[in-house]
């Protein structure tokens, strides 16, 4: 964890990590922390992605909890948000098993093959 914590102190910048399966190192997806925000005292945004046929395992849980504890326990923020498609109901469900709640909907948050998507942005903000 050290080393975690290091990376974001040296760079300031886009702290990512692989996603892989456990047996067989085979990447599954990314997860990581909004380099746009690293710099902030109180809050940083988290992303991630998993490919598609490891979609329903626990994996998106199980990361999103540890992108939680590393945010807040490891680099000290006090709040975290994070934006998911509106579709997407999977990572919305993802982030409300973590504790995350909704604040609001963004509209034409992306332009995507010529359309606009929009957002939901969730939040979570640290216990005392």
């Amino acid at each position: 964890m050290q080393k975690t914590k290091d990376l974001k102190n040296e760079y300031q910048r886009h702290v990512n990590f692989a996603i892989r399966e456990k047996d067989s190192g085979i990447l599954v997806g990314s997860c990581g922390f909004d380099d746009s925000d690293l710099k902030s005292p109180t809050e940083v945004g988290i992303g991630y992605w998993i490919g598609k046929k490891h979609w329903s395992k626990g994996i998106g849980t199980a990361i999103v909890n540890s992108l939680v504890h590393i945010g807040m326990e490891i680099y000290g923020y006090a709040k975290l948000y994070a934006c998911v498609f509106e579709w997407n109901l999977g990572s919305q469900k993802v982030l409300l098993k973590n504790g995350f709640t909704k604040e609001k909907l963004i509209e034409n948050y992306i332009e995507k093959y010529g359309k606009f998507i929009n957002a939901l942005k969730f939040s979570q903000s640290k216990k005392d």
